[in-house]
């Protein structure tokens, strides 16, 4: 029973971390993305 429960918790926190996983990596390319862009700003300027 409590091994069970255990597999069921596992099967549950895979897509949630799969998720957290996936936010972390689109909030690192966004932030890429604005120093890239501020810094194309402060070459035109």
């Amino acid at each position: 029973m409590l091994v069970g429960m255990s597999m069921l918790v596992r099967v549950c926190l895979l897509p949630v971390g799969m998720f957290m996983l996936m936010n972390m990596g689109m909030l690192m390319i966004m932030k890429m993305f604005m120093l890239v862009i501020s810094f194309h700003v402060e070459l035109l300027l």
